[in-house]
């Protein structure tokens, strides 16, 4: 996605799992010379079966590549 500075951005992902819990994390990495974190500067909203990470107000200091990683318990 490309977002304007200061503008508010949504990532929705929505997966299946027949009978198991899963666990849930958003990473980010902000250069291809920092390791993978996680996501700090937004909010997530997690349910039985999507994710969704809010991010209020886009700065450069955001940009980089976002990966949600889910997993049966």
């Amino acid at each position: 996605y490309r977002c304007s500075p200061g503008g508010q951005t949504h990532f929705l992902v929505e997966y299946y799992s027949s009978s198991m819990p899963c666990s849930c994390t958003w990473h980010v990495q902000h250069s291809q010379h920092l390791p993978t974190k996680l996501v700090e500067n937004g909010s997530i909203v997690n349910t039985d079966s999507s994710s969704i990470l809010i991010i209020e107000s886009i700065t450069r200091d955001l940009q980089g590549i976002y990966t949600f990683y889910v997993q049966n318990i």
